[in-house]
């Protein structure tokens, strides 16, 4: 791609999470870049790190949270160089996101019409007959049929499939650049996740939006994004095209996510292949390799030093944080075969 449609450049960015004795790394160097028109996937278990990063990009760290180190560029654009008042200008108007929760994003006490109109109110400065004119759009655009008795409506007189479509159109309303979806289908039945994932393909096709789309679920990849950046422990592990990933991954941690799927498993009867122990718990500290404590192919030198996130031939786009990185076919590993 070429580099005028890279929208966000992301460099070491890093978060801390303070105690009164102590603080931990939520994430570490993570690195990344996102285009106009393709989504980018940010993948692992829950506590990798995936959603500190999102706000971390939108720079909604709070207390006892701490941007330690890194940038966040768009188009340009330093956003964490800027003061609250200055990004303010930017997120949610050129930069949105989508929260896992809508229940909890959306404000019970005020109508869904409201709460649309008073978007579009603080970042397109427009007037309350076209800001209602504009919200009825937005929600047909999401799919909703019956758009004014959904304008009327409080969130919790709605289902989670159409509180997660508000959520959407709000998202969408100021037309942004960005956007990024934290775990968007999480609490929804299997058939209105894949109504949301038909709805954000069309809508970025649309609008040549760039995406970052979060999840714990694999399987969603392939129908969603073109690259994926793989999370454990707040570092970033591999990172990769979906095709690639999918035909061989290179990192034990992805081989191991992708073997747990039930879509991995051709015997119907066979038992569901898990990753053996948990992450670490935070503020854990763990020298050497981050998943070396769950890895099938640890050695001493796994266990002794840290690898780095290096492309895995030389020359080759796909980055992998292993001292011995799986083969393309993902049976053997070098020097372990």
């Amino acid at each position: 791609m070429a580099d005028q449609n890279i929208l966000l450049v992301v460099e070491d960015l890093s978060v801390d999470f303070e105690t009164r004795s102590d603080s931990h790394k939520a994430i570490e160097s993570v690195s990344m870049d996102v285009h106009s028109g393709e989504t980018l996937a940010i993948v692992g278990e829950s506590g990798s790190g995936k959603s500190v990063t999102s706000l971390a990009i939108m720079g909604l760290i709070r207390k006892p949270g701490v941007i330690r180190s890194g940038k966040v560029m768009f188009n340009g654009t330093d956003l964490l160089a800027l003061s609250s008042r200055q990004r303010r200008a930017y997120l949610g108007r050129d930069i949105t996101m989508i929260f896992q929760e809508p229940a909890v994003s959306l404000n019970p006490s005020y109508t869904v019409g409201y709460q649309i109109i008073e978007v579009l109110k603080l970042h397109l400065k427009m007037r309350s007959a076209e800001c209602r004119k504009r919200a009825l759009k937005l929600l047909h655009k999401v799919g909703i049929s019956d758009p004014l008795s959904c304008f009327k409506s409080y969130p919790h007189q709605l289902s989670g499939g159409m509180n997660q479509r508000i959520m959407i159109a709000m998202a969408i309303s100021c037309k942004p650049s960005l956007l990024i979806a934290d775990e968007p289908t999480t609490a929804l039945d299997v058939t209105v996740q894949a109504q949301i994932l038909v709805l954000l393909r069309q809508l970025q096709k649309n609008n040549n939006m760039g995406m970052i789309f979060i999840t714990h679920d694999l399987s969603l990849i392939p129908d969603i994004a073109q690259r994926v950046l793989v999370m454990y422990a707040g570092q970033v592990v591999e990172s990769c095209t979906t095709d690639d990933l999918l035909q061989g991954p290179l990192h034990p941690y992805t081989k191991a996510l992708l073997k747990s799927l039930p879509a991995h498993h051709t015997n119907k009867n066979a038992c569901l292949t898990t990753i053996n122990g948990a992450p670490p718990r935070a503020g854990e500290r763990i020298s050497g390799c981050r998943f070396h404590t769950r890895c099938s192919y640890v050695n001493e030198h796994c266990r002794e030093s840290t690898p780095e996130l290096i492309a895995a031939v030389p020359e080759d786009p796909r980055l992998v944080r292993c001292f011995y990185p799986l083969s393309v076919d993902s049976k053997t590993s070098p020097g372990r075969a």
